[in-house]
């Protein structure tokens, strides 16, 4: 109401006032909101407003000036004031923003940002520069971006980073800063240094929109999970709208980060999509993410680095198991990270880390022993508690550049230390100082797989929770505070999973059997032992490589071996040097439900020449023909002698015994046995008597009568052809009082020809008779395969359904040494590995082990009579030559006996099951599995049909049935099978 009353000259003085207030009071509510800040600790905040502060000035008063001027009032006097007014608010933009000075303005901000400046520009001086001292200047600076990025260059991430922010938030030269971060974040010299200095001392908000830059910073920025309070942290940093804005046809489309990922038919790019995906989920697939980014940046500085740390991250995220945890080493990563991080600074090498922190700590392994559980474990000295701090010592004095820095680092930088190219990566080091505090809590988790009861194990899964729990790595940047605490939350729910679960864990060991090396080519072999209840699966042994001894392979694999079970393993060897040799490696497996399992094993490996010479024997000492005649080779059998001598025992009682059992298991070799021992103990004259031999029931009873009466000093009877039954029976009648409490027992061998009437039709009646009656002086043994007992379970038969049955079953261990070593002990001498391979291999079947020692005579004489010299003892080797010439021999009856006495339908069963099992990879089988297996080699057999051979082969001991699974008693046979009837031939011998 006062302005149209003023006068001309009042006016002027009026839009002039008007014109300072307005410029004043923006000002003063600018630097207002800086002080809030200040005030608030959020010095760095970025509000926008400093994007917002010319425009909405230039604006405002351009509005207002519109205002002032375009009205034309009708009174000269007024018109003339509103344009003096008019003029005066367009003036307070210009002269507010500085315009009519930017000219010299510019000059002094080159001069102040000239490169030889900004390599020695220390804090005080940055202070001063142009756009920190005029605030206000709303117009872009030439040589501020530049500047900023050689200041990262040459004194460090944090003085350029802390320098940028002040720009940004005390200055309007927010195109300059932005650019110039930007440029920080995407060059390769500076980009995951700058990147990890916004990790470790910004915020997620402010970290985001850096991925727009390149894969450098998408890799760091796919390290953090996304959270609740994202929108509401403050923007520390600004380098460009997030997200991003969509696109159509190449074009953006304004107000687009609002609609990023929103609207149909609009996306944002695809690193966007991807990044956003991959953010809400774990850890491990986010560092998949991250390494895949820093796959595409190989030749940054840091690059490999960074990928060390990630790779071990992932190493210890990706933990799916108890029995994974347990494998995670609790050595001190951290402390050899920070060493080589900064050798490498000086030396430009990348070299792992993770493997130099371990390097020199792994100590050499006591003979004999098996080293712990982790090669990389480290002394007890050298482990680290939770919270212990990194020392001045440990960090080194780094050469500083574009490498990230901490603030206390900066200090040292600006007293002229900072020389080199690249800088000791703070950030890296507080990555390794995390696993250094991760791993503290899992020193003696190993412990746990030698508990065995349920409740030890719970106690003891229960107190690591709580140690994890109680772990804080406070002292650490939220950026790898929150890792650790992903981290341990998915540590936790493994061992809470476990303990609810709390039950045995696979234990396995290796050893190795005493055993003479010989120089030359030779088999080693090595005991394998699951000393759990657990099975184990995929287990592979490897060895270490060693000087002047050359295995056959590197690698013994196994599929799999059940708990409490073990098997050997055999090596080629090649050595020629005698000597002591230090033997290790590394034994891995899982369990069933991929529990890893892995451990160190070492021995003294001793390597010497051939031994004594030797000298082929006069005769062979083995005997592979028919039952053995003497003592000198009968080894065994003690326990069953003994139950059949209480058998035999009772005065009165007239027990039946019927021995069953394999061909060539010894059968006859066992009753020879007790008629040269003879049972004067228990008042019995033990007769022999072989069926086959006989040709009618008068030659069968003539002879026994014979022999009768030979064995008592009587006259030998005469039988009458027509009435042999009669005469023998008159003849037994009479011989009766003279013995008094004496018997005969008449063991009678081949006795499967009996139910076949080979005596013909009325014997078996006759020898019931004799084996009940009490009036006759006889007690009765029939001897023959396994078709007697089940010729004992049919309803029709009345002969051997009242006898009791004993199986000749394979020999043990201890028993197959004998067998081996006493017929040959002046002129073999055995290696005890050697023993127990044989046995593994027989099973303890006397007559293959008698081939094995004959097959090895002929080849040790062979050996020596081309004049070559030839050591009498008997390695590993020597006796898998002698296995492989008896699975090649012809006319081997061990075998072929088996082989004959089966139908072509079995045939298909036994070529099948060789040609797919062995005992190394896949030794056993199911009934599902076999049927597959027979299918696969067109062999299929009805499942009828299939179980019931499978069931007879188990109960002729051929075939080991353990639980639902099938396997060869005697892998010899196995071996014989594949080599003989191939399924080819089983399948042509069927055509025929």
């Amino acid at each position: 109401m006062f302005f149209p009353k003023i006068s001309i000259s009042d006016s002027v003085i009026w839009g002039v006032s008007l014109l300072f207030s307005l410029g004043f009071g923006v000002i003063a509510g600018f630097y207002d909101g800086i002080n809030d800040r200040i005030k608030e600790n959020t010095r760095h905040g970025f509000t926008g407003k400093q994007i917002q502060f010319p425009s909405v000035l230039w604006i405002f008063c351009l509005i207002l000036a519109a205002i002032a001027w375009f009205p034309d009032p009708a009174t000269e006097g007024l018109n003339r004031k509103l344009e003096i007014l008019a003029a005066c608010l367009a003036l307070t933009p210009v002269l507010f923003t500085g315009l009519p000075l930017y000219p010299l303005v510019a000059l002094g901000s080159l001069w102040q940002c000239r490169t030889s400046r900004a390599r020695g520009d220390d804090e005080q001086r940055r202070a001063h520069l142009l756009p920190l001292r005029w605030q206000t200047f709303a117009y872009p600076l030439p040589g501020l971006r530049k500047y900023l990025v050689t200041l990262a260059r040459h004194r460090g991430m944090a003085a350029a980073m802390d320098t940028l922010q002040r720009l940004q938030s005390h200055s309007l030269q927010v195109r300059a800063t932005r650019m110039a971060a930007g440029d920080l974040a995407s060059q390769p010299d500076t980009a995951l240094p700058f990147c990890a200095r916004l990790t470790t001392h910004t915020n997620a908000r402010t970290l985001l929109p850096f991925a727009e830059t390149g894969p450098a910073a998408r890799a760091l920025i796919g390290l953090t999970h996304q959270e609740k309070d994202e929108d509401e942290q403050p923007l520390q940093v600004y380098v460009r709208p997030f997200p991003p804005r969509p696109r159509i046809a190449g074009f953006a489309i304004p107000g687009g980060a609002r609609l990023a990922g929103q609207s149909p038919g609009r996306s944002g790019p695809v690193w966007f999509t991807e990044l956003e995906a991959v953010r809400p989920k774990g850890l491990g697939e986010r560092l998949a993410y991250s390494l895949a980014r820093l796959d595409e940046c190989p030749e940054f500085s840091l690059a490999a680095e960074t990928r060390e740390l990630f790779l071990a991250l992932q190493g210890v995220a990706s933990v799916g198991n108890a029995g994974a945890l347990m494998m995670i080493p609790t050595g001190r990563m951290g402390k050899g990270a920070r060493q080589s991080a900064h050798q490498g600074a000086h030396q430009g090498t990348h070299q792992g880390y993770l493997g130099r922190a371990h390097q020199g700590t792994h100590q050499d392994t006591h003979q004999g022993n098996e080293t712990p559980t982790d090669p990389r474990e480290m002394p007890a000295a050298d482990q680290r508690g939770a919270g212990q701090e990194m020392g001045a010592a440990e960090m080194g004095t780094p050469k500083m550049g574009a490498a990230e820095m901490d603030v206390a680092e900066m200090g040292t930088a600006e007293m002229g230390t900072a020389q080199g190219a690249f800088a000791h990566p703070t950030w890296l080091v507080a990555g390794w100082e995390m696993l250094d505090m991760l791993q503290a809590p899992l020193i003696h988790m190993a412990e746990y797989r030698t508990l065995t009861t349920p409740e030890a194990r719970r106690d003891f899964l229960s107190l690591k929770v709580e140690q994890f729990q109680a772990f804080s790595p406070e002292q650490l940047p939220r950026y790898w505070r929150t890792i650790a605490k992903e981290i341990l939350d998915h540590w936790v729910a493994i061992l809470e999973a476990e303990a609810k679960q709390a039950r045995e864990r696979l234990r396995l060991a290796v050893h190795l059997p005493e055993q003479h090396l010989a120089t030359g080519t030779g088999s080693l072999l090595l005991t394998l032992v699951n000393e759990s209840g657990v099975v184990a699966r995929d287990i592979r042994l490897r060895l270490h490589k060693i000087p002047d001894l050359h295995w056959g392979s590197e690698a013994l694999r196994q599929q799999t071996l059940e708990g409490r079970q073990t098997v050997n393993l055999l090596v080629n060897t090649e050595c020629y040097r005698p000597g002591a040799y230090s033997l290790a490696g590394t034994l891995s497996a899982s369990e069933l439900d991929g529990q890893p399992y892995r451990r160190e094993f070492a021995f003294r490996l001793a390597v010497g020449e051939a031994g004594t010479p030797y000298v082929p024997p006069t005769i062979q000492p083995y005997q592979t023909g028919e039952g053995l005649g003497s003592d000198t080779t009968f080894v065994g059998r003690g326990e069953l002698l003994r139950d059949l001598r209480s058998l035999w025992h009772q005065p009165h009682g007239k027990p039946a015994v019927v021995l069953i059992g394999q061909r060539r298991i010894g059968k006859s070799s066992l009753l020879h046995k007790i008629r040269r021992d003879g049972l004067a103990e228990i008042r019995l004259h033990p007769l022999v008597l072989n069926i086959q031999g006989a040709t009618s029931a008068y030659a069968f009873l003539n002879g026994l009568a014979r022999d009768m009466a030979k064995m008592v000093s009587m006259e030998r009877p005469h039988l009458r052809t027509e009435e042999p039954y009669a005469d023998f029976t008159d003849f037994l009648l009479d011989m009766a009082p003279g013995l008094g409490d004496w018997r005969f027992l008449l063991m009678l061998d081949e006795a499967d020809l009996i139910p076949q009437q080979h005596l013909g039709e009325l014997m078996p009646g006759f020898l019931r008779t004799l084996m009940q009656d009490p009036q006759y002086p006889t007690l009765l043994l029939f001897c023959g395969t396994h078709a007697l007992k089940r010729i004992g379970r049919e309803y029709s038969s009345i002969f051997f359904n009242t006898a009791q049955v004993r199986t000749v079953s394979y020999m043990s261990a201890q028993e197959s040494r004998e067998v081996l070593e006493k017929p040959a002990r002046d002129t073999l001498e055995f290696a005890p590995a050697t023993l127990d391979q044989a046995y593994e291999y027989t099973r303890g079947q006397p007559l293959l082990l008698q081939m094995i020692g004959a097959t090895l005579i002929r080849q040790f004489d062979r050996t020596v009579s081309t004049g070559k010299e030839r050591g009498n003892y008997v390695s590993p080797n020597d006796l898998e030559q002698a296995v492989e010439a008896i699975v090649k021999q012809e006319g081997n009856a061990a075998f072929e006996n088996h082989w004959n006495d089966n139908d072509a339908t079995a045939h298909r069963v036994l070529s099948g099951l060789a040609w797919i099992l062995d005992e190394t990879n896949r030794p056993q089988l199911d009934l599902p599995g076999i049927e597959a297996a027979l299918e696969e080699v067109g062999l299929s057999v009805p499942h009828k049909t299939l179980f019931e051979i499978l069931e007879r082969l188990h109960e002729e001991e051929m075939l080991i049935n353990e639980g639902v699974t099938y396997r060869f008693a005697v892998p010899l046979y196995r071996r014989w099978i594949a080599w003989r009837w191939g399924p080819d031939k089983v399948r042509e011998e069927a055509g025929r």
